[in-house]
């Protein structure tokens, strides 16, 4: 309830601050690289990657140090991994649903939310989009799905104060559904560990990870594959 009074009383400024940040953050380009390959030796290994800008590396140049590539590199001493890439700057979690093709895949790799965040899309029908992508990634045969918690908005350098806290709060609250999601439908949640935003951790536009932080994200994903039991779950 407070927070609600608080952005009604914060509308005016919220608007003007949100068109300013529209208008001063520059437009990078989504990483070059393939979007479906082949990589690594052993038991096979059905991968999807689907996201929005982050999942496309935004941020960084190309793919390989973007979030597929830094996950492909820590796999591919373990498995043959087959992989697919769906995944644009913009995207939202009910655009990712309509648009993404059938794929048939073992693990699915999600990350989406902060589009639905910045156009504020009600939590309660996020997470019911949310909910949905899962069951259409389990019918393709995911029987691992990793979901990305939402990244620190509140603590992005393009986005200034008060806007920076009301988006952090609402980033927050998303976080907490998903988790709760994630536990009910099985998923994997990844939250990255809060860490000082230092300019190799942010891209240049400070708004979309930078190479350290598609790193550690990576990382991250792979340690929970490679450590899951029913990995591989088959091919």
């Amino acid at each position: 309830m407070i927070d609600a009074a608080l952005r009604l009383a914060l509308a005016p400024v919220l608007v003007a601050q949100g068109a300013w940040v529209a208008a001063r953050t520059p437009s990078l380009p989504e990483a070059l690289g393939h979007h479906s390959g082949a990589i690594g030796e052993g038991p096979p290994l059905r991968v999807l990657f689907v996201g929005d800008s982050s999942m496309a590396g935004v941020g960084v140049i190309h793919l390989d140090d973007a979030l597929p590539g830094q996950i492909l590199s820590r796999l591919a001493p373990h498995f043959a991994v087959t992989w697919h890439m769906h995944a644009r700057s913009g995207a939202t979690t009910a655009s990712t649903s309509r648009t993404l093709p059938p794929h048939k895949c073992d693990i699915a790799i999600v990350a989406l939310g902060v589009n639905d965040l910045t156009r504020l899309v009600p939590l309660r029908r996020w997470l019911a989009q949310t909910e949905a992508l899962i069951e259409q990634l389990e019918t393709g045969g995911a029987r691992q799905v990793h979901l990305s918690a939402m990244p620190p908005v509140g603590r992005f350098p393009a986005i200034p104060s008060p806007l920076s806290w009301v988006l952090g709060r609402q980033a927050a609250r998303m976080t907490e559904g998903l988790a709760a999601l994630a536990r009910r439908r099985g998923a994997l949640l990844h939250i990255l560990p809060e860490t000082a935003l230092t300019p190799d951790m942010v891209a240049s536009d400070g708004f979309h990870p930078g190479h350290a932080t598609y790193a550690v994200w990576g990382e991250m994903v792979a340690s929970a594959i490679l450590r899951t039991p029913d990995t591989p779950p088959g091919g």
